[in-house]
């Protein structure tokens, strides 16, 4: 149908074409339960919350909150229809029908729950913050020079105030490692210079911050909030350990639950060695089993295409192996 569907001029072809493309680049299990499900009804919003009502529950929000705060249309039309429609079904009913909205990740409560909606910068202040955002050009925090950072994902922030700078570079370094808001505060303000602290106090950098993180949070989705730490760690300790739910995971996909909520694909080198990541087995220990791997044939190393051969306590084990480790860091599937 995609193929002899005409696309031009035609929403419909286009929009075969669009699906199609979408399917041919997801796995299997996605296009199982998202497509083939045996229990896939289709509901409009208000249609689910009706039934969810039914059962006593209210709608609490999204887990994507930027999707409730205008993104995907444009800032007009969100402000007509938050002014216009009072009833928040009713709103996300209609912000579903102007972007056209196939899924969604809905939190519910008991319904009578306090739902407090005016979300404001002081939330911010009892959260963990996690972010890996990169400036795109010269930032010292120092001036109030404006700079973009962005994620890998091409989402970007631009700010020009010094607390907001020093934060976010902060959060870069430790990254996948989360900070509390307080000591984020800290840290920011001591990478500061003496004249800005004694100019601005602590309290009025963290009201700039904590708006700042708001509309990173809210309009960029850049950075990623949780209530308590994480517990991932960029530095694998001498018996580095793995999250109990990645480890069971890795004896069977390659798809892994990281510590930051997230979905990674990990290669079978890592997720062969992953299960032995359980705080019993110190780097000499887990040299041996992934020697071992690589003497049964399950794990290859090589050096310019060349498959080698080690022999138990070779160097290229133990770099092998900090290699591993580093990466599975990098992804958060280490823990502090």
């Amino acid at each position: 149908m995609a193929k002899h569907v005409p696309a031009e001029n035609n929403p419909y072809g286009q929009y075969l074409r669009s699906e199609l493309q979408l399917i041919s680049t997801v796995n299997d299990s996605y296009l199982s339960h998202d497509h083939l499900e045996v229990h896939n009804e289709a509901l409009y919003f208000r249609d689910f919350m009706a039934r969810a009502n039914s059962y006593g529950l209210d709608y609490l929000g999204e887990s994507e909150f930027s999707t409730m705060v205008g993104a995907g249309v444009s800032r007009d039309a969100y402000q007509q229809l938050n002014t216009e429609i009072k009833d928040i079904v009713r709103l996300e009913q209609y912000l579903d029908f102007m972007r056209n909205r196939t899924f969604r990740m809905t939190l519910l409560v008991k319904q009578g729950s306090a739902v407090l909606r005016n979300v404001t910068g002081d939330r911010m202040r009892s959260l963990w913050i996690a972010a890996a955002l990169v400036p795109t050009g010269l930032c010292d925090p120092a001036t109030t020079a404006g700079v973009t950072f962005q994620s890998a994902t091409g989402q970007g922030l631009q700010t020009g105030n010094p607390i907001t700078k020093a934060a976010l570079l902060a959060l870069k370094d430790c990254f996948p490692g989360a900070l509390a808001f307080a000591e984020l505060l800290k840290v920011a303000r001591d990478r500061l210079p003496a004249a800005h602290r004694s100019s601005v106090t602590e309290d009025q950098d963290s009201a700039i911050l904590s708006n700042d993180l708001l509309v990173a949070y809210t309009a960029a989705g850049t950075i990623q909030l949780f209530a308590a730490s994480p517990g991932a760690t960029a530095t694998p300790g001498d018996q580095p350990v793995a999250g109990a739910y990645a480890r069971w995971q890795a004896n069977t996909i390659p798809v892994l639950t990281s510590a930051l909520h997230e979905s990674v694909r990990v290669d079978d080198p890592a997720r062969l060695l992953l299960p032995f990541l359980d705080g019993a087995h110190d780097r000499a220990a887990l040299q041996r089993e992934l020697h071992r791997l690589v003497t049964e044939g399950k794990v290859n190393i090589q050096r310019d295409g060349q498959v080698l051969r080690p022999e138990a306590g070779d160097e290229v084990i133990a770099q092998a192996l900090d290699s591993i480790l580093l990466s599975l860091a990098s992804q958060g599937l280490i823990c502090a």
